[in-house]
């Protein structure tokens, strides 16, 4: 079994990894999962453009669905 916590935007705050989903910032873009590690206050994504890159929270934060923190 996996043990998580479901959390929001906000509750963001622990590092470690999450599991999130948000819509894009446009409607044709459709729904995005991403794996996102959280180190020292700085986010970096998985599956993010392509590839593993720098993630601003703030960005999505507005689009956001669910989220699930990976204990």
């Amino acid at each position: 079994n996996i043990d998580y916590d479901i959390v929001s935007a906000d509750e963001m705050t622990r590092d470690g990894l999450y599991i999130i989903s948000y819509w894009g910032a446009k409607l044709t873009s459709g729904y995005h999962t991403v794996v996102v590690e959280r180190i020292n206050g700085e986010y970096t994504a998985i599956n993010y453009k392509r590839g593993i890159n720098p993630f601003d929270l703030s960005n999505h934060a507005s689009n956001f669905k669910c989220g699930y923190y990976i204990k």
